[in-house]
C-alpha cells in the first residue's frame, strides 16, 4: 500500500516507476534538503559550492532552458553543465554543444545568472548522452563548457542513504523524513537502481541490509512493506505477516525470517482446531526453525502485553488446542484470575505483569482478547545469504520458507 503522505508518491496521470517521477522526485530532495543537493552537486563538478551560489531555482519538463520571460543577463551569458543521471552511466562524454533537436528537458536547476545546470534521466543502461550533448538553446543566452557529466542513480541514492542513517547522525527532523521518503519511493518502484540491490553489496551496513531485506520480504511474499517485511497477500487464518530481520555482531551475524501463526484470536481458532497443522508447526523444528510460544493480548485491532513463557512450546500447542474452543475475550472483572492462569502454565511471568496493568488495569479498556500465537523463526548466516543473494536465489529461497510454513498450517502457497 503506497503512502498517502510521501509526496513523493504520485497523483498524476505517469505511473510511479516512470523516469519522469523519479527525475521530480529528485528535484524535490534536491530543493528541501541542502546537504543533498550538495552531495549531488559535489558529484557533477567537486569544485561547486551551494554556499557559494545563488538561491536556485528548479524546473522540469520544460523544452527551453530559462524559461518564459527570463532571458538572463544581457552582456554576459550564463554557464551551463549538462548532466545525465543514469543507472550505467556512460563514459566520459563528448562537450554538450548548440542543437536544433526538439527537447524536453528532465531537470533544470537555475543559480539565477552564476550557474544553470540541465538533467536527462535515464533509467536502463547503458545510456547514450547524445540528448544531453545536444542541447536546443532557443537562442537564450547560456553557454556550455565542458564535457556533459555523468552520474550513477547508484551513487545518488548510496550518498543519500548515508545522509539518512541514525548511525551517522548527519541529518535528523525533516531533512531525514525527506531523504527516507525519497529512497523509500526509489526502492518501492526503482528497485533495480538501488546501490545494494543484493546483500552482499550493503558490505554488512546495518541500514542498508534493512533496505535490501524489505526489499527481499516485498519480492517473495508479493505483499507490501510493513515495519520490516512485508505483509502477506491474500487471507491466510493462520499466518499474517513475514518479517526479515537482521541481528547479532561480526561473523555471528544473521538474516532472520520471522512468521507468525495464530496471532490474533481468529486465527488462533483456526490453528488449533487443525491438529495435523498443529504437529506440522511443531515438526518445523527438526527442518531448521525454532518454534516458541507468543502469547500476548490484543484490544480492538491492536496486539498489547507480548508475555514471556517459559513453557514448552508443545505443552502451550497441547493447551490451546484443548481449550482454544472456550477462549474468549476476557472481561476486567475475570483479568486477575485469568492472569494467575498464565503464570501457573508458565505462558507468562509475574514481571510482565506491570506492562499488563499499563495497557489494561489502567485504562478504560473494559475487556482484553487473548491472542495465543506462536513466534516460528528461520534464520541464514548473513555471508550465506550474501552468497545465495549475490547468485539470486536467496529471494526463491525466503519465498520456500515462508511456502513451508504455509504448508505445515494448512494454508495456500504463495505463487
Amino acid at each position: 500500500m503506497t503512502d498517502p503522505i510521501n509526496f513523493f508518491e504520485p497523483y498524476e496521470s505517469l505511473p510511479p516507476q516512470h523516469e519522469n517521477q523519479l527525475t521530480r522526485a529528485l528535484l524535490v530532495v534536491l530543493r528541501y534538503c541542502p546537504i543533498a543537493h550538495q552531495a549531488w552537486l559535489s558529484m557533477v563538478d567537486p569544485a561547486r559550492k551551494i554556499h557559494q551560489l545563488p538561491h536556485p531555482a528548479f524546473g522540469t519538463q520544460r523544452a527551453r532552458i530559462l524559461g518564459e520571460g527570463s532571458p538572463g543577463p544581457t552582456n554576459a551569458p550564463i554557464p551551463g553543465i549538462s548532466v545525465i543521471c543514469a543507472a550505467d552511466p556512460p563514459a566520459p562524454g563528448e562537450v554538450a554543444e548548440a542543437s536544433d533537436r526538439a527537447q524536453v528537458l528532465d531537470g533544470i536547476i537555475r543559480y539565477s545568472n552564476d550557474l544553470v545546470i540541465v538533467i536527462e534521466s535515464k533509467l536502463d543502461g547503458p545510456a547514450s548522452d547524445r540528448q544531453a550533448r545536444e542541447i536546443n538553446l532557443h537562442g537564450q543566452p547560456v553557454e556550455f563548457d565542458g564535457r556533459v557529466r555523468a552520474v550513477s542513480w547508484r551513487s545518488i541514492l548510496e550518498a543519500f542513504d548515508d545522509l539518512a542513517s541514525d548511525e551517522r547522525g548527519v541529518t535528523g527532523g525533516a531533512e531525514r523524513t525527506v531523504l527516507r521518503d525519497f529512497l523509500d519511493f526509489v526502492y518501492r518502484n526503482f528497485p533495480r537502481l538501488g546501490p545494494f540491490s543484493t546483500l552482499d553489496r550493503c558490505k554488512g551496513e546495518p541500514s542498508r541490509v534493512m533496505h535490501r531485506l524489505r526489499a527481499v520480504a516485498r519480492e517473495a511474499t508479493g505483499g507490501d512493506p510493513v515495519g520490516d517485511g512485508a505483509v502477506l497477500p491474500g487471507h491466510h487464518q493462520a499466518v499474517v505477516s513475514a518479517h526479515s530481520g537482521y541481528q547479532g555482531e561480526g561473523e555471528k551475524r544473521r538474516v532472520v525470517l520471522k512468521m507468525y501463526p495464530a496471532d490474533t484470536l481468529e486465527q488462533a481458532r483456526a490453528l488449533y482446531m487443525r491438529p495435523g497443522a498443529c504437529r506440522n508447526v511443531l515438526a518445523l523444528e527438526s527442518r531448521g526453525w525454532s518454534v516458541s510460544p507468543k502469547f500476548h493480548f490484543g484490544f480492538m485491532a491492536k496486539g498489547l502485553c507480548w508475555t514471556r513463557a517459559s513453557a514448552h512450546v508443545a505443552d502451550y500447542v497441547r493447551y490451546w488446542q484443548e481449550h482454544i474452543g472456550k477462549t474468549r475475550q476476557i472481561d476486567r472483572a475475570d483479568w486477575p484470575a485469568f492472569w494467575e492462569r498464565l503464570e501457573r502454565l508458565g505462558f507468562a511471568q509475574d514481571a510482565d505483569r506491570e506492562q499488563f496493568d499499563r495497557d489494561f488495569t489502567a485504562t478504560g479498556r473494559g475487556f482484553a482478547s487473548p491472542r495465543p500465537g506462536l513466534a516460528c523463526v528461520y534464520s541464514w548466516a548473513l555471508a550465506e545469504a550474501e552468497r545465495s543473494d549475490g547468485r539470486g536465489t536467496f529471494v526463491p529461497d525466503v519465498r520456500d520458507r515462508i511456502n513451508e510454513l504455509l504448508r505445515a498450517v494448512e494454508e495456500p502457497e504463495l505463487s
